[in-house]
C-alpha cells in the first residue's frame, strides 16, 4: 500500500515521468548499387512518458535540444561552418566533431535532416561519420492522451568496424537520451 501511495505522489508532483524504455535489436542489410551488401543493425527504442507530445516536441525540435539530449554519451561540437544553428534546415549537411562519452574524440559526424514535421511530430535524419557510413535516425512522438505520449527512435547503423560494438554504444546513447528527455520535462 505504501508503494502505491508513493507512486501516486510521484506522478502528481512531476509533470513528466519516465515509464519503461523498451529496446529491440534486429540484424539488417544495407544494399548498395554495384557493390556488395553490408550487414548492419536496427535498434528501436520506445518510451512512454507522462507528459504531452507537444511538450516533448518543443524540447526536441530545436538544435540545442537535439544536441543536449545526447550529452554526455555523445557530445557533438559544431565545426566553424555551423557554429550558431538556430533552426535545422532540411537537406543541409551539418558537420560536428563527435566526442564519445563527452571527451573521446571520434572524428567528424555529419547530419542531414530529411524530415522535420511538426504536424506528425516526426524527425528523420541521415547521418554518417568516422567508421560509421550509416547512422540513420527516425524519431517520432505519438500522443496517447492529452497528458501522455510515446517517443520512438529507430536507428539503422552500419559500421566499417564491428557492428556489435557500435550498436552497443548506440544503445547506451539512446537509452540515456530517452531518460534525459523525461528529466528535462519534469
Amino acid at each position: 500500500m505504501k508503494q502505491v501511495i508513493l507512486y501516486l505522489i510521484l506522478l502528481i508532483t512531476t509533470s513528466c515521468t519516465l515509464m519503461k524504455t523498451t529496446v529491440k535489436k534486429e540484424n539488417i542489410t544495407f544494399d548498395y548499387p554495384n557493390q556488395k551488401s553490408k550487414k548492419g543493425k536496427e535498434l528501436t527504442f520506445e518510451t512512454t512518458l507522462n507528459c504531452s507530445a507537444k511538450e516533448v516536441w518543443k524540447l526536441y525540435q530545436k538544435p540545442s535540444g537535439w544536441l543536449e539530449n545526447l550529452n554526455p554519451q555523445a557530445k557533438l561540437s559544431p565545426t566553424r561552418d555551423n557554429k550558431k544553428i538556430e533552426n535545422w534546415e532540411l537537406n543541409k549537411n551539418y558537420t560536428f566533431i563527435l566526442y564519445m562519452y563527452g571527451f573521446i574524440p571520434f572524428g567528424k559526424h555529419h547530419i542531414s535532416f530529411e524530415t522535420i514535421d511538426s504536424d506528425s511530430l516526426i524527425i528523420q535524419s541521415r547521418e554518417h561519420g568516422f567508421m560509421v557510413p550509416h547512422w540513420d535516425n527516425y524519431f517520432e512522438i505519438n500522443p496517447l492522451t492529452n497528458s501522455t505520449c510515446k517517443i520512438k527512435d529507430v536507428l539503422k547503423i552500419q559500421s566499417t568496424g564491428i557492428n556489435a560494438i557500435v550498436s552497443s554504444y548506440a544503445k547506451g546513447v539512446f537509452k540515456a537520451k530517452h531518460k534525459k528527455i523525461a528529466r528535462k520535462i519534469e
